[in-house]
């Protein structure tokens, strides 16, 4: 039976965990093999995240309204293919101040996503960037992964700060 622990610091997860790793260890699997496993199955998903601390909280909704206004066509070598404004959710959630880039895959890469919204504690934009590769070889994924989720960070940056 699973276990359950009603808490949000991690505690269930990590007893969950545990028990997965001793299943693990019983098939004479690694954690790391599971891992790389799933990945040649669904994909090797990279993901990185980028803040950007402002002195200014003027300066957020000026950068969230102008990623709407002037909503970019590509970041790195992969297009954005559909966006999705938090502030209209079409999932039913509740609305929050942030945007989805939906990003086509390219070479090796299925797809990506760019998550944009300001911190709720903080003075802080927060980015979070993400990619699928498709390879098989996932050391070359992983490298593939890497390079366009750099590409893709190079080109949110000055976007975060304002610039277009």
């Amino acid at each position: 039976d699973p276990v359950s622990v009603g808490d949000k610091d991690g505690i269930s997860a990590a007893a969950m965990f545990t028990e997965m790793v001793c299943n693990l260890k019983n098939q004479g699997k690694s954690v790391w093999q599971l891992i790389d496993e799933l990945a040649i199955k669904f994909g090797l998903f990279v993901s990185d995240q980028i803040s950007v601390r402002v002195t200014d909280l003027g300066v957020i909704p000026i950068v969230m309204n102008n990623l709407r206004i002037n909503t970019p066509k590509k970041f790195g070598q992969l297009e954005v293919s559909n966006v999705s404004d938090l502030t209209k959710p079409e999932s039913g959630l509740p609305p929050t101040d942030g945007i989805i880039f939906y990003l086509t895959g390219t070479d090796g890469i299925s797809r990506g996503r760019v998550i944009i919204r300001p911190s709720g504690t903080e003075p802080k934009i927060k980015c979070y960037l993400e990619v699928v590769a498709d390879s098989k070889d996932l050391i070359a994924g992983r490298e593939l992964a890497q390079k366009a989720i750099a590409e893709i960070g190079f080109d949110v940056q000055p976007l975060l700060t304002g610039g277009n």
